[in-house]
């Protein structure tokens, strides 16, 4: 429950440590039977087999992600296959990501003045790559709590500076909605961490935007899962892939705080042209 408190409201402007985009793309290598058998003098490299027009495919879809093996012949292979994301050490393909950074405290502000922010700089699409068409952007993910969801405007900036509401704040009327767990015997403006969920908001995302969710449903506990964003996210069509994309949160209602502990960008495969390496 909302209590009452008197807190000084301070501006707090967090960037998380480490991010990465992660994606895939082609390399070269032949594929199918016999390819990893080397002919050349460097014994260190895996032979280019036979070529993509003497490739014979040994299976539908790589199983093997370390074997330098292009087992069905799609010219990929290992860590750079899409086939291989996220299988061992493989990262996952078309994410950009800070969870190695340190959390992000939302303290009590109440006025609607104040950004809470975090930011991912991207580098490694092709100079001048910008989003064609809104499925090519998968989604926005939070990990985060908080005690009064209705408290918050979250918004995501595009490198373009397009701003997309993802959650709006309606006014101080309704009742209380927790997101993940959130620590209530904290101060509002000297939070603690609780336990924090995961929460997305996708262009293809069945839930509705997440008040209007809570208000149709009467829950107040807002489940983790995707959800739509209250502007969509059409805006996003012509902007920049590399650059800062930033989620701006704003506190609107007294009281009440939270923690974002990590959030993710997700990004359609085809937009990569290199998975070699984590891109950040």
């Amino acid at each position: 429950m909302k209590h009452v408190l008197s807190s000084a409201a301070s501006i707090l402007t967090a960037s998380l440590c480490t991010f990465a985009l992660v994606a895939c793309g082609p390399s070269v290598n032949g594929g199918g039977n016999g390819d990893d058998q080397s002919t050349g003098d460097d014994d260190s490299a895996p032979d280019a087999g036979p070529g993509p027009n003497q490739c014979v495919p040994t299976e539908n879809a790589e199983s093997n992600c370390g074997d330098h093996v292009d087992s069905d012949c799609d010219g990929w292979y290992d860590c750079d296959d899409v086939d291989c994301s996220g299988v061992g050490d493989c990262p996952v393909c078309g994410e950009a990501s800070d969870i190695e950074g340190q959390p992000v405290a939302l303290p009590d502000d109440g006025s609607c003045t104040n950004n809470y922010t975090s930011t991912i700089d991207i580098t490694g699409f092709q100079p001048g790559q910008t989003i064609q068409d809104v499925s090519e952007f998968l989604g926005v993910c939070v990990t985060m709590e908080h005690s009064w969801l209705r408290d918050l405007q979250i918004e995501l900036v595009a490198p373009n500076g397009t701003v997309i509401v993802l959650q709006e704040f309606l006014g101080t009327t309704g009742s209380e909605v927790f997101m993940g767990q959130p620590n209530e015997s904290d101060e509002g403006g000297a939070p603690v961490p609780g336990v924090g969920a995961t929460y997305c908001w996708t262009p293809v995302a069945i839930n509705p935007p997440m008040l209007d969710y809570c208000n149709a449903n009467g829950t107040h506990d807002l489940p983790p899962g995707d959800y739509q964003a209250v502007s969509g996210f059409n805006g996003l069509v012509g902007t920049e892939l590399d650059g800062n994309w930033t989620i701006r949160v704003e506190d609107c209602w007294s009281i009440d705080n939270g923690f974002i502990f990590d959030w993710t960008l997700k990004f359609d495969t085809s937009l990569v042209t290199d998975c070699s390496h984590p891109i950040g």
